[in-house]
């Protein structure tokens, strides 16, 4: 299930130098689902609605031209400016280079280039956003009937598609990566991803013609395992004992992944887990109890990391440091490398403790048994005066 909070931006859109077309979206709530590949939402219109979808000016679901099942969207000339519009991001997050593609079905009631005459146009157009600096900042609009020029600029361009033919359904399927990279240079974009798709129509001087959409998909190739927490159970450890190492692991892709799971404490590998697989949109936490033998006593550095999945591109999240550890003598609880009256002191002050409880502290848990209680005196004990 897809659940999306309300969010409102305004978005100016340049054409050419002269002319913004300023849009108002408004995400809503949705519990729609879409598939694996393919991330819009009731891209088919077969809910009989635009669930899923902002609608402005006058556009409507229709039954009557249909390429697909039951129903298609409408885009009416009854306005200067009617549009559907759908939020991807931050919902779903598309990297440009994950190997965009956009298909569709488009009937327009008009194609070719209009003349001399300014801006209109109908176009299905992607806006892609800097997560960096958290604005809009690339568009592809694709266009089959529209004013002559419009020369593509450093962060607008399109495609015409005047082969296309009126009053007839016509096949719209783009690699949008590679659209991407031909307009604005084949080069490293690791903060650009899909913001939105907006189908328009804009009358400006003469009409580009009604038309209907059909059975639109988006898809990715998006491969992406993430680690996002290392969260240790102690900060001192006694060798030879116990301590948990809990690793939170999401799949951000939008395909099934399988994934081996590294643990280092410093450089060293200290566990490894194989053949975890998680779902589209899931995370699991990995528990891996340590225990710290024949090694120096010192401060170690705890540090997770996922492998690659296959085609996977944004890897920079695929590791994670989560805090460190001191490894001391057994019984020290305090980290102060001796077992000796303050560590009773320690286990004292925590005694019939567990986790969660106000005075819970799990340093003290020597044995790793969730409880402070005596077990943790008898090691104190059993190592007192050492080294």
């Amino acid at each position: 299930m897809l659940k999306r909070t309300t969010t409102e931006v305004t978005l100016t859109l340049l054409f050419v130098s002269i002319l913004f077309l300023t849009l108002q979206i408004k995400s809503t709530s949705s519990s729609l689902t879409c598939s694996e590949s393919d991330v819009l939402i009731n891209g088919d219109f077969e809910t009989g609605t635009f669930d899923g979808w902002i609608k402005e000016g006058v556009c409507q679901i229709d039954s009557t031209v249909v390429h697909n099942g039951t129903y298609s969207a409408y885009i009416s000339d009854a306005v200067y400016d009617s549009s559907i519009c759908q939020d991807i991001y931050p919902r779903v997050r598309l990297p440009v280079d994950s190997e965009l593609i956009l298909e569709g079905w488009v009937y327009p009631t008009k194609v070719g280039n209009l003349g001399d005459v300014q801006y209109p146009h109908s176009a299905i157009t992607l806006w892609f956003y800097n997560e960096s600096s958290m604005k809009p900042e690339f568009v592809i609009s694709y266009r089959w009937c529209t004013y002559q020029g419009g020369t593509n600029g450093s962060w607008w361009g399109g495609f015409l598609l005047y082969s296309w033919h009126a009053f007839e359904w016509n096949f719209l399927s783009r690699n949008v990566t590679a659209d991407f990279y031909s307009l604005f240079g084949e080069k490293s974009y690791p903060n650009i991803v899909l913001q939105q798709i907006l189908i328009v129509y804009h009358f400006s001087g003469d009409s580009p013609g009604a038309f209907y959409a059909d059975a639109l998909i988006i898809s990715a190739e998006l491969h992406d395992v993430a680690v996002l927490d290392v969260a240790l159970s102690k900060t001192v450890v006694g060798e030879g004992y116990f301590m948990d190492i809990n690793v939170t692991v999401e799949n951000q892709g939008n395909y099934t992944e399988t994934f081996a799971l590294i643990i280092y404490a410093n450089t060293t590998i200290i566990h490894t887990v194989s053949n975890t697989t998680l779902a589209v949109g899931n995370l699991t936490i990995l528990t891996f109890k340590w225990r710290p033998l024949l090694i120096a006593k010192g401060n170690y550095t705890i540090s997770a990391e996922v492998t690659l999945a296959v085609g996977e591109r944004d890897t920079e999240d695929n590791m994670l440091t989560g805090g460190w550890v001191l490894v001391t003598f057994p019984g020290d609880v305090n980290g102060d490398f001796r077992c000796e009256g303050k560590d009773n002191a320690a286990v004292a002050k925590a005694y019939d403790t567990r986790p969660g409880d106000l005075k819970w502290n799990p340093n003290a848990d020597i044995n790793n048994d969730y409880r402070v209680e005596g077990k943790d005196n008898a090691v104190i004990a059993k190592y007192y005066d050492t080294p």
